[in-house]
């Protein structure tokens, strides 16, 4: 009878367990969106969660709700600044308050200025030593000379991944403009790196606009997240298959 009360309780206890290992076994993908924080999930071309499941089908998706900090400032400039300090803060915050095992199932995905807020709360986990799995960066809207980048890929477990695309009007005409330096999202990494350390991927689909507003809107959609995310789909299915490139172009 003793026997059979041991077991039932170690069934019971195993039941109870699974949920929470299956969450950090699973991991996390949180995905930070750009400048237009008002399309959420759904852009006008496309949901974004329902392709990070198609990704990630193993995975948790999280996508992430910025704060109004950056609303009022007027400047452009002085927005982009202001929404990378307020967000990467709170967003390492966050993430530094989740246990280890959890930190280290965990992938962050950043699209344009969300790439770039996903690079500076990687540089606050790195400093203080802090693992996450891995950083993707689509079309990141951020000087690829800044040392952030140089400190930030240092807290991955797995290599990073940088997708750019050289034709992307949003990066290449206004970001590097506006912000008077070489883009990420649209030049790649300009210093050597390990592919241990990070993952380079050029895009060279070109895709017409289908008008004259989503011409002007994204730029002939070289800067569509959904894009983005076409590419980097096509990417995890060749690593999965046991390759992995330094510079690849898709």
């Amino acid at each position: 009878m003793k026997l059979l009360k041991f077991f039932t309780f170690i069934l019971t206890l195993a039941v109870l367990i699974t949920p929470f290992t299956d969450t950090f076994a699973r991991g996390r993908v949180i995905f930070v969106h750009g400048f237009q924080p008002e399309f959420g999930e759904k852009t006008p071309t496309g949901d974004v969660r329902k392709q990070l499941e198609k990704i990630f089908p193993e995975c948790e998706i999280t996508i992430w709700q910025w704060s109004d900090a950056y609303k009022n400032v007027t400047d452009f400039r002085q927005s982009y600044y202001a929404a990378r300090a307020s967000e990467a803060d709170e967003f390492a915050k966050f993430l530094m308050k989740k246990p280890p095992e959890e930190r280290e199932n965990t992938i962050l995905v950043g699209h344009s200025l969300g790439g770039a807020m996903v690079v500076d709360a990687m540089q606050r986990l790195a400093e203080n030593n802090i693992k996450i799995c891995r950083g993707i960066f689509l079309g990141a809207a951020i000087p690829s000379n800044e040392r952030d980048i140089d400190i930030a890929i240092r807290a991955s477990l797995k290599p990073n991944i940088n997708i750019y695309n050289c034709q992307d009007y949003i990066l290449k005409h206004l970001a590097s403009i506006i912000l008077d330096a070489n883009i990420l999202g649209s030049g790649g990494y300009t210093k050597d790196v390990r592919k241990s350390e990070m993952i380079q991927i050029q895009v060279k689909e070109y895709k017409m606009p289908r008008n004259l507003w989503e011409y002007l809107r994204w730029g002939g959609v070289e800067h569509d997240v959904m894009q983005y995310l076409s590419i980097l789909d096509t990417y995890l299915k060749i690593e999965k298959g046991g390759k992995i490139y330094k510079t690849r172009n898709l």
